[in-house]
């Protein structure tokens, strides 16, 4: 869901970094994003979903606010899609 005002240019997906905690350099937030209904063993499948909708906003980044296992053994995460300022 975009949150931001202006429009940036796609990122590439494979550009786009996981972050668990909040990074020290300037970051503007775009969006938040969510993924769900991964098998628990499918981290790495759930981390590309949340990098194709980071980069469809133009984010260089992706911070996770959330992530967890549903009452059907399912992982989702949530998070916040963000754009570097420098």
């Amino acid at each position: 869901t975009k949150t931001s005002k202006g429009f940036y240019n796609p990122t590439n997906p494979n550009d786009v970094d996981i972050l668990k905690t909040r990074p020290v350099r300037a970051y503007e937030e775009l969006g938040t994003i969510t993924a769900v209904k991964f098998a628990v063993s499918d981290t790495a499948v759930m981390h590309n979903e949340i990098r194709g909708k980071s980069a469809a906003l133009g984010a260089n980044a992706a911070i996770l606010t959330e992530e967890g296992i549903s009452e059907g053994s399912k992982k989702w995460a949530t998070g916040v899609a963000i754009r570097y300022k420098d």
